[in-house]
């Protein structure tokens, strides 16, 4: 076989990797791995194994296009090296990047999560009330149910949303933050360059170094205090 008869035999998409770069593209979101195993009638193993091939013809053609795996689900994605090129369609006229207070809100749920409003404000040592709203309306974090606590405050935990726009496959990903041997201190919980993957246009930012000033227990009192 010539090299040319190989090369092309390469750039030949298997059926099952064509029906899932058609169900991904089609749903226009992140779509499971489970689902896209069912609709191929693969094992995970034999999934798993079509997702990579797949993930390294579509991202290895340097197109404007990636296909990114988040946890167990799949996406395309614009790359996001392009996103300053893009930024003059997709730009909004007011300024959509997150105050220095959302940034540090989104760290602590980043890192903590799920953590109660109390927790978070604990850990910043001011009222989190409008940052965190903030971040919900931006849906870069959720509600993931209740505490088992006296009040069951509300659990928060951050989203896909998040993951796409920090540029990250899963909340392994995070860096680490730095942390004193001798204290419970979380120092210098640098932000994520947030991609502007839709049309969300959010820039670097740094939580500065916060000590956790109140134990767990005076933590879910204020809650209880909030909820009554």
């Amino acid at each position: 076989m010539s090299g040319n008869d190989q090369n092309d035999k390469e750039m030949l998409y298997t059926n099952a990797e064509a029906v899932a770069e058609a169900m991904i593209f089609a749903a226009g979101e992140s779509v499971a791995l489970v689902d896209i195993a069912n609709v191929l009638m693969l094992s995970r193993e034999d999934t798993e194994a079509v997702m990579e091939k797949l993930m390294t013809r579509v991202n290895g053609r340097n197109g404007g296009v990636i296909l990114r795996k988040m946890d167990d689900s799949f996406r395309f994605c614009s790359r996001p090296d392009l996103h300053e090129c893009m930024r003059v369609y997709f730009e909004r006229p007011q300024s959509q990047n997150l105050s220095r207070a959302a940034s540090e809100t989104l760290a602590v749920i980043a890192y903590m999560q799920p953590v109660t409003r109390a927790v978070i404000e604990s850990v910043r040592g001011v009222n989190s009330d409008s940052a965190l709203t903030r971040l919900l309306e931006r849906e870069l974090v959720c509600e993931k149910g209740k505490a088992d606590t006296p009040g069951r405050p509300i659990l928060y935990g951050t989203t896909e949303l998040f993951l796409q726009s920090a540029g990250l496959s899963s909340l392994d990903d995070l860096p680490k933050p730095a942390v004193e041997e001798d204290s419970k201190n979380i120092e210098q919980m640098d932000m994520f360059s947030l991609d502007d993957n839709v049309t969300e246009q959010q820039e670097n930012a740094t939580s500065e170094s916060a000590e956790v000033s109140e134990t767990a227990e005076t933590a879910n009192a204020q809650d209880t205090e909030k909820e009554e």
